[in-house]
């Protein structure tokens, strides 16, 4: 049975901030669209406000995700992209260039929050109505995890018991590697689950490596009872349809690895890979991309990146692509790497497999579970191992024939069959 939904919005007002969605915005993006499209019953967007949180109708929503898209450059025409082209730029430079890798982590700029105002106010102020009036028997549901840090957000809960929440939580890695993420993302997913252990009557999560650690989080806060569904997270169409005939970014073959540019994330291996592929190839060395914004301690990695004499030419940055361009980029590349030390899901890697582009993956279970044996698979401290797979992908060999064969077995979740199964958990809720 179909309930209304309040859906949570936090999530992106923020991503208004950025100029190109991250892999968790496009999933809060894909809820936005396939609800407040298809969902039978009421759907309303929720929003902290001076008044309180207060819920806002099905148009108004829609037009703001409209408003989001243009704001990503989501629609821009193939080749109009400016990330891209300043990506092809860095591509097509001398071979002894030195990358420019982007500035170091700072906060959004006045630009950014003027997007964020946009999105919110952009049709003037409207007050909404308050969350206390939802219809009954809603179902409260926060992918995007923000609202989840603020249990002042929440609170009305105690007065709407009627209303089930239902969130989603991608991992508890800052729990369970502190020392690999900021101070504060610890304090705030402590603070996540906390709220989930009062509020939750269920709990979406991407594997079921990442559900086992929340339950024992859940455990320790006496709610070890929380339905726990895992749903591998859906590849949004543009990489299922995504194909190219010619070179992306020239005539060199080319390794792309996506994410955050921080610890959790590992690069500093793939620069040990290549300083020596480089050794050993010399010209002939494939170049790597390196996708993604500056993150948690992102200085001394850029740092250290920066000094490689040895790796002029061989390395470049990108930040800022839109999801299509992403996928050409991906498309085009020999493999997708992606050596983290932690994952709660890892989706470049299977957005790269749904496009037909084999995956290098750390060997930990969250990675296992999403790409399957699709993905081809390394220690995330194991140089030799991830030289040797790097190696055999930038030519026509054994190795590679079978990841393609590999990666043409795989089938991902698309949208619709994704949020089939979530409609499924939701219906079990009582």
């Amino acid at each position: 049975m179909h309930r209304p939904i309040a859906y949570n919005l936090v999530r992106s007002v923020f991503s208004a901030l950025n100029r190109s969605p991250r892999g968790v915005d496009r999933i809060d993006f894909g809820y936005i669209s396939y609800l407040f499209e298809h969902w039978p019953k009421d759907c309303f967007g929720v929003l902290p406000t001076p008044w309180g949180m207060r819920f806002y109708p099905r148009d108004r929503v829609l037009r703001g995700r409209d408003y989001l898209a243009a704001n990503w450059r989501e629609l821009a025409p193939h080749g109009e992209e400016p990330a891209m082209k300043r990506l092809e730029a860095a591509c097509a430079l001398d071979e002894t260039a030195v990358p420019s890798p982007p500035s170091t982590l700072r906060p959004p700029n006045i630009a950014g929050y003027g997007r964020a105002l946009r999105l919110v106010f952009g049709e003037g102020i409207a007050m909404g109505r308050p969350v206390r009036s939802l219809p009954p028997g809603s179902i409260y549901l926060d992918i995007g995890q923000y609202g989840l840090t603020h249990p002042t957000m929440l609170r009305w809960l105690d007065q709407r018991p009627d209303v089930a929440p239902v969130f989603m939580i991608h991992d508890v890695i800052p729990l369970q590697m502190p020392h690999l993420v900021a101070n504060n993302t610890v304090w705030a997913q402590n603070g996540a689950m906390n709220v989930a252990g009062r509020w939750a009557r269920a709990i979406l999560t991407p594997t079921a490596a990442a559900g086992e650690s929340i339950r024992e989080e859940l455990t320790r806060r006496g709610r070890p009872d929380v339905p726990i569904h895992p749903v591998a997270l859906p590849i949004d169409d543009v990489f299922h349809r995504t194909r190219v005939d010619e070179p992306v970014l020239g005539d060199r073959p080319y390794f792309l690895v996506c994410g955050a540019i921080e610890p959790r994330k590992n690069h500093m291996l793939l620069v040990d890979v290549w300083k020596r592929i480089a050794a050993a190839q010399g010209s002939r060395t494939p170049r790597l991309v390196i996708a993604g914004s500056p993150g948690h301690r992102s200085q001394r990695i850029l740092r250290d990146i920066a000094a490689q004499e040895g790796l002029r030419g061989h390395l470049v940055f990108a930040s800022g692509l839109s999801t299509p361009s992403l996928a050409r980029v991906m498309a085009g590349a020999r493999a997708v790497l992606m050596p983290s030390f932690a994952e709660g899901y890892g989706l470049p890697p299977v957005e790269a497999i749904t496009l037909g582009t084999p995956a290098v993956l750390s060997d930990i279970a969250a990675h296992r579970e999403a790409a399957g044996d699709a993905g081809l698979y390394a220690a995330p401290d194991d140089v030799p191992a991830w030289t040797a797979l790097v190696e055999g992908l930038t030519t026509e060999t054994p190795l590679r024939a079978e990841a393609l064969s590999r990666v043409a077995r795989h089938r991902p979740n698309d949208w619709r069959s994704y949020m089939n199964h979530v409609t499924e958990v939701l219906a079990q809720i009582e």
